[in-house]
């Protein structure tokens, strides 16, 4: 996986593209209020390593975009099922 930053300085923007790996992901939700629960994925790389923090909101929104795509790119390169018999 490869992360876009954006580094202000003073004068200067600069954007720096780190590669990194996934090192977790963890799913946080509160008892007493279930729709307040958060997505953490972990994420480790030469240049440093950090935290992505999405709400579940922005996780369903995430994975409805995204699921499409992957399953048209999967969908293409992976043979067919055989349907099973009852």
């Amino acid at each position: 996986m490869k992360i876009m930053l954006k580094q202000s300085g003073f004068l200067w923007d600069k954007k720096v593209c780190v590669p990194a790996t996934i090192a977790d992901i963890l799913v946080k939700q509160d008892p007493l209020f279930p729709a307040k629960g958060k997505v953490l994925v972990f994420y480790k790389g030469d240049q440093g390593k950090g935290i992505l923090e999405f709400s579940l909101e922005e996780f369903a929104q995430l994975h409805r975009s995204v699921t499409p795509a992957v399953q048209l790119l999967l969908g293409s390169t992976l043979p067919e099922r055989s349907k099973r018999k009852s």
